[in-house]
């Protein structure tokens, strides 16, 4: 878990919305397992609001795998981090125009 950013204010986020649940997931959690693989794994993310942050490759990956798992394009958010900016997503219709 250390390579996530700030989960202690995702914790007080998700204690003060019941309709908020976090799941974090790193290789380490699961015996250096796939993380998006785990992810789709430990949660049923079809259903959700899909939030990845990451390099571009990692983002690129998780949106078709999210996608060939069934989450709706609309749900599906990224954040491309490039080491030294953020790029959010576009809106989802350009994004499934770009992948």
């Amino acid at each position: 878990m250390s390579d996530l950013y700030d989960l202690p204010t995702l914790r007080g986020l998700e204690a003060a919305h019941r309709w908020l649940t976090v799941v974090p997931v790193t290789p380490e959690d699961h015996g250096g397992d796939d993380v998006l693989g785990a992810a789709l794994r430990t949660a049923r993310l079809a259903e959700r609001e899909v939030y990845v942050c990451g390099p571009p490759a990692l983002t690129g990956y998780a949106h078709g795998a999210l996608a060939a798992a069934g989450v709706p394009a609309s749900r599906i958010h990224i954040e491309e981090y490039d080491g030294g900016r953020y790029l959010p997503s576009p809106t989802p219709a350009a994004v499934n125009a770009v992948r």
